[in-house]
């Protein structure tokens, strides 16, 4: 060990009142750190509450609801519409649930199938919506009620006699068991399949011009037999079920256009292709209700 390390003094030549010293800048250096970090929290929290205060303020003073705009309706007025939404003057645009009301117009008008909304600033909100059309007609435990396309329910009746077929351009469906049938709502079967099955039918078969003109009404009770009566009852045409419907309908098309006069009634049976079974009738057919 040389001479410099033996002679060399603790604590780097500093005395102990030297130490106490910078022990206590230290000390005081840092506590000085932390008061700094303290006062820049507060001034940020402080600013970042006046910054909200003044964002609200300018939200309920700038933002008001001033007008409402309707789009799209034709079944309702957009007075109906804007009175069911309830609004009383005071509200703010931002301030406004949207899914509540949106669920609320579509339960308050059945013939609404959608909604969507757009704010408009300074203080407009528009509010589009989304009709559907009346497509079928059928009777569920002694009610009747009007269905969509997709089977929702959009209107609901006493009496048959209330509903008027040739203005609303309704076709009868008579339908198999059903579970529930709420106004603006879809049908809910009791087989929970069936509602997919039959939209899917039903879509399909309108979609042939020689039925979508001419359907008297459709026997869907069962899904294994679907029945169609066309032509004020000139012809009732047994699909079996909805497979290979595109072959059936051109057969029944090719059949009825080429066999058969304009006198003729006649059942066809095209449940299997291979064995098709056509029946001459002389009267009419009484197809479900109509």
């Amino acid at each position: 060990m040389n001479s410099a390390d033996i002679n060399a003094e603790p604590n780097g030549g500093l005395n102990n009142a030297e130490l106490v010293n910078k022990d206590s800048f230290e000390r005081l250096r840092s506590k000085n750190r932390h008061k700094e970090f303290r006062r820049k929290i507060f001034y940020l929290f402080v600013s970042l509450l006046l910054c909200a205060v003044v964002g609200t303020v300018c939200v309920v003073f700038f933002f008001g609801l001033k007008h409402v705009e309707v789009r799209g309706n034709g079944k309702y007025t957009s007075d109906e519409i804007i009175a069911s939404c309830g609004f009383e003057g005071s509200e703010n645009l931002f301030g406004i649930d949207l899914a509540s009301l949106r669920t609320k117009l579509q339960s308050s008008y059945p013939y609404i199938r959608s909604v969507s909304f757009r704010r408009v600033l300074p203080s407009t909100l528009i509010i589009t919506v989304e009709e559907d059309s009346p497509a079928w007609f059928t009777d569920i435990y002694g009610e009747w009620f009007i269905l969509s396309p997709s089977l929702r329910v959009i209107s609901r009746f006493d009496m048959r006699e209330e509903i008027d077929v040739q203005e609303l351009g309704v076709t009868y469906i008579k339908l198999p068991p059903v579970r529930s049938a709420v106004a603006g709502s879809n049908i809910s079967f009791v087989r929970t399949a069936d509602y997919g099955y039959f939209v899917s039918f039903l879509s399909e078969i309108k979609g042939y011009s020689f039925f979508s003109e001419s359907i008297d009404s459709i026997d869907a009770s069962d899904r294994y037999r679907l029945t169609v009566y066309s032509s004020g009852g000139k012809y009732k045409i047994n699909l079996g079920t909805s497979d290979n419907l595109e072959a059936k309908v051109r057969f029944v098309t090719k059949v009825i256009e080429t066999a058969f006069d304009s006198t003729t009634i006649a059942s066809v049976d095209v449940e299997y292709l291979t064995s098709v079974i056509v029946l001459k009738q002389t009267e009419l057919f009484v197809f479900p209700e109509r």
